[in-house]
């Protein structure tokens, strides 16, 4: 499995047989062992997360045919029927059950797609099945064993074609960024591969597949977004790296989809990660007590921005005291992402916060404001900092301000 990208000259047909040899659940723990997928994870805190496609397609509408005259119907109902089953979390055999469901639907769906690959006008129960398939792997590999994680790596790679449109290759490509995603998402070890490897399968995705914008848009957007946040919790070298990776996914986004939503967040990002070095522009908003707060306001000593919101408690116990012992020669600009103005306005008070405060009316207020979205703020808090209107620094959590202060 060392290269799961490589190419497997094989027709579809006799990729199948492959395929039907890891249906048995030969050596499945009841439990995750110690090399579990559940042991190798890392967190991803909101918003800087972004929700994918679950499986990038609806489900197949089949058409109507008595079971007993069409062995493909029967399946694909019955199939149908299995994925929507779910049992009861009070159910302390519910994880068991989950298993062995996840491995009934990986073999009715390996009959499915056995029976209707030659198939012209059954390619749509082809889809269904492969996608069915693909996604009860991805949850077994989440939740089972490091021989699970194999599987899956291992069923993409036998689907893989050298057409580079082939359903099968888009399908597995897809999954294997979606797990990624799910591995950087749970909460765990300290290891950021998780965040590296989704983005590059995003961009090997986007690479192979840019006849499918929504899917290969949102894979880039969410990753990118990903590396951001996990960056402002790393140094140095591993924040160089997630740094860079959040680069590509947004340049690529930017450029080959320009004209989807997610491009103009892509472009913005990669405006705030310019910034260091350079003189602050574009920056004012409607002051909380009247008037306007911009950049000419504070191009002279040192500067400190901070974005907030009321109910962060890393706000309020962490960044908050630094903010509020730091020397009266330091400006202070608060920024509110709160989406209610008039709670930002209590909380203000109620927590006595340090300096002048932009704030936006109810239109556009937290993360609407326009300028929250010029320069897509990945994350609450954070601050920037400043000396004579130059950014020295943009993206700085409440961790590594203090860092820096001490």
């Amino acid at each position: 499995m060392d290269d799961v990208m490589r190419a497997l000259p094989v027709p579809l047909l006799s990729v199948l047989p492959l395929l039907l040899c890891g249906c048995q659940d030969s050596n499945a723990p009841s439990e995750p062992d110690a090399n579990s997928a559940n042991g190798i994870t890392v967190s991803l805190p909101a918003p800087g997360d972004v929700d994918l496609p679950p499986d990038g397609g609806s489900s197949v509408e089949v058409v109507t045919i008595p079971p007993e005259q069409d062995e493909i119907a029967t399946l694909v109902q019955s199939l149908q029927d299995l994925e929507s089953h779910r049992f009861s979390d009070n159910d302390q055999q519910q994880p068991v059950l989950e298993r062995q469901r996840h491995l009934k639907i990986v073999e009715m769906s390996t009959d499915v797609m056995r029976l209707t690959a030659q198939i012209k006008d059954r390619q749509q129960e082809f889809q269904f099945a492969l996608r069915q398939r693909l996604n009860s792997r991805l949850q077994l590999a989440l939740n089972g064993s490091k021989a699970d994680v194999d599987q899956l790596y291992k069923d993409v790679e036998t689907l893989n074609t050298h057409d580079e449109s082939s359903i099968a290759t888009a399908e597995g490509i897809y999954t294997l960024a979606r797990f990624a995603h799910a591995m950087a998402k749970r909460g765990g070890a300290e290891d950021v591969r998780w965040f590296e490897n989704f983005s590059r399968w995003a961009r090997e995705f986007s690479r192979r597949f840019p006849n499918q914008p929504e899917r290969a848009a949102a894979l880039l957007l969410g990753a990118g977004r990903s590396c951001e946040v996990r960056m402002m919790k790393e140094q140095d070298e591993t924040a160089s790296r997630l740094r860079q990776q959040a680069k590509l996914c947004f340049t690529e986004l930017a450029e080959k989809y320009a004209d989807r939503s997610e491009s103009a967040q892509a472009a913005a990002a990669l405006r705030r990660m310019a910034l260091t070095g350079t003189p602050l522009t574009q920056f004012s908003g409607p002051g909380m007590n009247g008037g306007k707060i911009s950049s000419t306001d504070f191009s002279e000593g040192q500067t400190l921005i901070y974005f907030w919101e009321s109910d962060s408690r890393e706000f309020q116990e962490t960044m908050l005291p630094l903010l509020k012992g730091l020397p009266p020669s330091v400006k202070l600009i608060g920024v509110s992402l709160d989406q209610n103005a008039d709670k930002s306005r209590d909380s203000v008070s109620r927590l006595q916060l340090p300096g002048k405060q932009i704030l936006f009316g109810k239109d556009s207020a937290g993360w609407n404001s326009p300028l929250i979205r010029f320069w897509s703020i990945p994350s609450s808090p954070c601050c920037w900092i400043l000396r004579d209107g130059t950014v020295l620094a943009v993206d700085v959590s409440a961790e590594a301000l203090s860092k820096k202060l001490n």
